[in-house]
């Protein structure tokens, strides 16, 4: 049973639900983390950027602080979320993010997880918060109707995170034309292993140049190499004639396994260039004991952006069926 007293540091108080208390706090007790950690680590409704690891991510090269919340009802924890909040010279912005969250023991629990987070989030001043709960399909379509009732409105646009992903069984083998592409980049002597700290270069310089035809801002040097950090991740890349041309970063997170980033060069070849990246990443999930492979999100209907529909084609060249998420919301006190 999730089931203690709280001890974090940081703001206790009773949330106006019968029986609901919430703690908010920047560091955790070891009890606190325990039971932060399991309600985290449950298979549904729940994702890495929720865990207390992912937070160092998260902050790394971005002016956010990290704070979490811990929900208990009758004395049973039921939802706990990682609450970042922007820093505008070293003073913390009136505005939350919980990203992918917050997260509930079921989604019949979200609905307090939500009071006690707006709760904790008023008290400390927050007049603005968004939220973006990790539930796929029906759940997803549930959990939005929850939102809407407690005052949040939709926010969700083409450049927010994904809220449509396709996914890989991966008790299936490799779809046949994804196959004949690593066959390509096979004869073309192109071969994809593990990467470290030695390939965190290369992969920024591939990275940035993406997010600069997507008319996005670049990541920080800081967040890669936080990002080679996080412990339940991993590196590939794919090397063609002593060059990296591609890198794929994926996280494990129970059973499944999450493509974060990935890039390559738009110098040409007669291949794929993040294929084998991409497989060998399939394959580190399946010997993590992962059963599914999320390729990290599609485009929302409507979305003609010809940079992101290029990405999104490639995906579906390893699964096709598309799989709706909570979208993006947000509410002002």
């Amino acid at each position: 049973m999730l089931s203690a007293s709280f001890h974090s540091l940081g703001l206790r108080a009773r949330a106006a639900a019968p029986n609901l208390d919430y703690a908010f706090a920047s560091a955790l007790s070891a009890d606190d983390r325990a039971l932060y950690d399991a309600v985290i680590e449950q298979e549904k409704g729940s994702s890495y950027t929720q865990t207390r690891a992912w937070a160092d991510v998260a902050r790394n090269g971005r002016a956010l602080s990290s704070r979490f919340l811990l929900v208990r009802r009758a004395g049973e924890v039921i939802g706990a979320a990682l609450v970042l909040q922007p820093q505008v010279l070293g003073i913390r912005a009136p505005t939350a993010i919980v990203e992918r969250g917050p997260v509930a023991r079921s989604i019949d629990d979200l609905a307090d997880v939500l009071v006690a987070l707006r709760r904790a989030c008023r008290a400390r001043g927050i007049v603005r918060l968004c939220v973006m709960p990790y539930w796929e399909g029906a759940d997803a379509m549930h959990a939005e109707r929850i939102l809407e009732e407690q005052g949040f409105v939709c926010a969700q646009d083409f450049t927010s995170a994904h809220a449509r992903t396709v996914r890989l069984a991966l008790d299936d083998r490799l779809p046949s034309d994804v196959r004949a592409e690593l066959r390509r980049a096979e004869r073309a002597g192109a071969t994809a292993r593990s990467g470290g700290a030695r390939d965190v270069a290369a992969f920024e310089r591939l990275h940035d140049a993406l997010m600069r035809e997507q008319g996005l801002p670049a990541k920080p040097r800081a967040w890669f190499d936080a990002l080679v950090r996080y412990p339940h991740g991993a590196l590939f890349v794919c090397e063609h004639e002593g060059e990296v041309i591609g890198a794929v970063f994926v996280v494990r997170h129970g059973r499944l396994a999450t493509y974060v980033a990935g890039a390559a060069t738009r110098a040409p070849r007669s291949f794929g260039k993040t294929a084998p990246a991409m497989a060998a990443a399939i394959d580190w999930a399946r010997a993590q004991g992962c059963t599914t492979f999320d390729l990290g999100g599609i485009p929302l209907d409507g979305d003609s952006d010809p940079k992101r529909q290029r990405i999104a084609r490639f995906k579906r060249s390893f699964a096709r069926t598309p799989l709706a998420l909570t979208r993006k919301h947000e509410r002002w006190f």
